[in-house]
């Protein structure tokens, strides 16, 4: 376990993140359309569907700040074991299914997402566990 392996874990986040992208892509051009029919004006901030795809790839953008550095700290030292790894993969599939979740739900404006738990309260786990593995090999000498 190690470099390949983390470069295979970034490479599946790269993905989901990228289908993220998509769907706002994809979302955005969707209401200018429907703006452009109607003959209404089209301000993206205004915009209740834009809204949810625009939380969705800032929420990704947020914590892969967290989790990409976590994730390679461990395999730079060497230290990427199994449960690194297991963390790493399980945090992937809780993206991927926050942005199905994201998607299908939305984003409440009060914050309160339940359906969102779903997936946010195991990725939290996850990066738990990496930061506990990570974050004493940069103060700790081994």
């Amino acid at each position: 376990m190690g470099l390949f392996d983390a470069t295979r874990i970034t490479v599946a986040f790269a993905i989901v993140y990228s289908t993220a992208l998509f769907l706002q892509i994809v979302t955005k051009q969707r209401v200018i359309i429907q703006h452009k029919n109607s003959n209404k004006p089209f301000d993206r901030y205004t915009s209740p569907s834009l809204r949810h795809v625009d939380r969705l790839v800032g929420n990704m953008i947020e914590w892969a700040l967290v989790f990409l550095p976590l994730l390679w700290c461990l395999a730079v030292c060497d230290r990427l074991d199994t449960v690194a790894v297991r963390s790493s993969w399980m945090y992937v599939f809780c993206r991927a299914v926050y942005v199905i979740l994201v998607m299908v739900h939305g984003v409440a404006s009060s914050g309160r997402n339940k359906m969102l738990w779903i997936s946010t309260l195991p990725a939290y786990g996850c990066l738990i566990v990496l930061m506990v593995k990570a974050v004493p090999l940069l103060w700790v000498e081994t």
